[in-house]
């Protein structure tokens, strides 16, 4: 299952951050996940818990795909891409 994390400079809210499920998903059906940056593992987890396609990634009729901790670990390398960002 591919995930999709990404950022972007808002006109309003300055930085941002999002996730959601990638690849077809992530147009098909627009389950992400925003926050306002820099963002820490906390708010992360939270994002991910929020997308309505969660059950994709922890695995359905008994079967794990990707655990939450799991998840947590590969998200801090990510995390420091959107973390503070200059003026």
């Amino acid at each position: 299952m591919e995930t999709i994390i990404g950022g972007k400079r808002d006109s309003e809210f300055g930085p941002v951050v999002m996730f959601g499920l990638g690849g077809i998903f992530v147009e098909a059906l627009r389950d992400i996940s925003m926050r306002v940056a820099p963002i820490g593992e906390n708010a992360a987890m939270e994002m991910v818990r929020e997308i309505k396609g969660l059950p994709l990634l922890t695995g359905t009729r008994g079967v794990l795909l990707v655990t939450l901790t799991a998840w947590r670990r590969r998200s801090r390398a990510c995390l420091g891409f959107f973390g503070p960002i200059r003026r």
